[in-house]
C-alpha cells in the first residue's frame, strides 16, 4: 500500500529500497544493449540457461540486469562476442577469468 506523497511501500524500510537502487546504478551494466545484442543474434535466456546447465533462467536474467555478477554467465557473453563495455565486468573479476 502506497502512502500519499511517498513511493515507499507500507512496512518497507527506506534504506533497503535506496540500497537496491544504488547497487543497480553501481553495476552500470547496459541491459538494453545486451538485450539488443541477444535479439540480433537470436539468443534467448533459455538457450544460455541450457548451455550453462542451470535449472531456470533467473541466474542469466539477473546477471544481465546487474543484480548478480555470475562469472559463468559473464564468461559466456564475452566468449560469444557480447561487447565487454556493455557487461560492466566487476572490478574484482580478472579478465583472464572471462576471456
Amino acid at each position: 500500500k502506497l502512502h500519499k506523497g511517498s513511493s515507499q511501500k507500507h512496512g518497507e524500510k527506506e534504506g533497503e529500497d535506496q540500497k537496491m537502487k544504488k547497487t543497480r546504478k553501481e553495476k552500470k551494466r547496459n541491459t538494453t544493449e545486451i538485450r539488443v545484442w541477444m535479439i540480433r543474434k537470436g539468443i534467448t535466456y533459455r538457450e544460455i540457461r541450457d548451455v550453462l546447465g542451470y535449472a531456470d533462467s533467473r541466474t542469466v536474467r539477473t546477471t544481465v540486469y546487474g543484480d548478480e555478477d555470475n562469472k559463468r554467465v559473464l564468461r559466456w557473453f564475452v566468449e560469444n562476442g557480447c561487447p565487454k563495455k556493455h557487461l560492466a565486468l566487476p572490478k574484482g573479476m580478472n579478465l583472464r577469468d572471462v576471456a
